[in-house]
């Protein structure tokens, strides 16, 4: 809401000898969204263009500009409701990706199903439209970020200004200064700063120096319009900022408190209402509903179907360990899951011993207890082919970190302050830190602060396309890595 202050400041140059562009929030917003549809435009006669040059003949019939221009209506709107044109969401790319891909897919939705209501669906090629759905957001999302990257530039740089404010800033100097740097990196013109010093506001009662500073921003009003006022000061001094507010009542211009450094993370954070009661988030969940349900439905095709195609091989394998060293044929080990709920994780049995007690021995390059069928297995990494089967039960998933048994865990948890943190999602066959050097025995602490920090990162980090590359990495290195014993 707060973009909607500036409707009252014209466009115009400063007369300053840098000159400075004051373009009001509004009007930038307004320009977003139609270089957007413009991109939407463009993207459209590229692909059109396409389509006529290789597949249709000279002078037969394309789809109509109506296409384009109802796409570029459904798109911004769907985009101005999510308050995506504001400052502060186009500084952030990943997150902007994320609404544009979402508003793109939902648009050609819209647009079809309008499409079929009225029965001019015939009217579109359809291999014009799949050329649109592709180069459109090519053009689009390229676009809208070199737009965005050169407007924070200007920005940045000084040259462009988005809204004007009177500051008062409550601090040390170093603080003061520190807080009016970091509005004129935003795009805000400081019209006007009433200094305070801390500890005139917390180290008494006497409110005289907010009231002078209150003061003052409404003589600068009286001879200079400006947007807003804007106050930093720490949130802890609660009764100053109560007098503050009783004093900036019979000010015509909204006042705006920012965060304290302690506070910013907070109210960053997810907003989640009970009631009439307000929460904010401190520590998010690593993966939202969308990516949870991505993630699991991935999960659940590749592994039923790399089940069914290795179908012969396990079977092969089952019979050659019966043969070789008779049963059991499957190696049962509890481990911990998402959340530290221990579950059973199947491995072929690859060794004389099947340990499962609170002492366990890692396997060890040419451990004797390890069979020659074992061996094999253990070189190509066959023996974790069962763990399909964890993964359509839904206690592991094919990407994530390695369930270490339940002595090891014990363990490692006194001694890594962040062991646990690997259990805030499911294990995985492989990992960021497998197809990183970090895979079999662990000789010390420091190998295993190695892996759960490569662990940590993919959890932190997560993205679908991340996973892909994981499995990609582990499909190339699994003849190859000389850590498989």
């Amino acid at each position: 809401m707060q973009e909607l202050r500036s409707m009252s400041l014209p466009i115009s140059l400063s007369n300053t000898s840098t000159n400075v562009l004051r373009v009001p929030v509004l009007a930038a917003n307004i320009c977003l969204a139609l270089i957007d549809a413009l991109l939407i435009a463009l993207g459209y006669a590229v692909s059109e263009l396409i389509y006529v040059g290789t597949i249709l003949q000279p002078g037969q019939p394309t789809t109509t500009v109506a296409l384009g221009v109802g796409m570029a209506a459904v798109f911004v709107t769907q985009l101005a409701f999510c308050d995506a044109y504001s400052m502060r969401s186009i500084r952030d790319f990943r997150g902007q990706f994320r609404i544009a891909l979402r508003a793109w897919v939902l648009t050609f939705f819209v647009i079809g199903w309008i499409a079929f209501l009225t029965q001019t669906t015939a009217s579109a090629s359809r291999l014009s439209v799949m050329l649109f759905f592709v180069i459109g957001f090519g053009v689009l999302w390229g676009g809208r970020t070199l737009a965005a990257l050169l407007t924070l530039r200007a920005i940045a740089a000084g040259r462009l200004v988005v809204r004007t404010a009177f500051v008062i800033a409550i601090g040390t100097p170093e603080d003061r200064t520190r807080m009016v740097e970091e509005e004129r990196r935003a795009g805000v013109e400081v019209i006007g700063q009433a200094d305070v010093e801390r500890a005139e506001i917390y180290g008494s009662q006497d409110f005289d120096h907010l009231q002078q500073a209150v003061e003052r921003a409404k003589e600068t009003l009286t001879h200079t319009l400006f947007d807003a006022i804007h106050i930093h000061m720490h949130w802890r001094a609660t009764y100053a900022i109560a007098q503050l507010r009783t004093m900036l009542s019979q000010t015509p211009v909204p006042a705006f408190l920012f965060a304290d450094p302690f506070i910013d993370p907070i109210v960053r954070a997810r907003r989640h209402d009970t009631g009439h009661n307000i929460g904010f988030e401190l520590r998010r969940a690593p993966l939202n509903w969308f990516e949870r349900t991505l993630k699991r439905s991935f999960d659940l095709v590749v592994a039923t179907t790399l089940l069914m195609a290795f179908a012969p091989l396990l079977a092969f394998i089952a019979l050659a360990i019966l043969l070789e060293t008779g049963r059991p044929i499957f190696f049962r080990q509890r481990r911990k899951g998402f959340g530290g709920r221990p579950f059973a994780v199947y491995k072929f049995r690859s060794m004389t011993v099947a340990e499962d007690g609170d002492i366990i021995k890692q396997a060890e390059r040419r451990d004797p207890r390890v069979t020659r069928l074992g061996a094999i297995l253990r070189r190509l990494s066959l023996d974790e082919l069962p763990q399909l089967l964890n993964v359509i039960q839904g206690h592991m998933s094919l990407v994530g970190p390695r369930p270490h048994a339940l002595a090891h865990d014990n363990h490692y948890d006194k001694q890594i302050a962040t062991y646990a943190h690997r259990q805030h999602v499911k294990p995985g066959i492989t990992g960021w830190a497998q197809v990183n050097g970090y895979r079999g025995e662990t000789r010390d602490v420091l190998a295993m602060i190695g892996r759960v920090d490569h662990d940590l990162h993919h959890i932190n980090n997560w993205s679908f396309w991340l996973d892909l590359k994981i499995l990609a990495m582990t499909a190339m290195t699994l003849a190859f890595d000389e850590k498989a014993y």
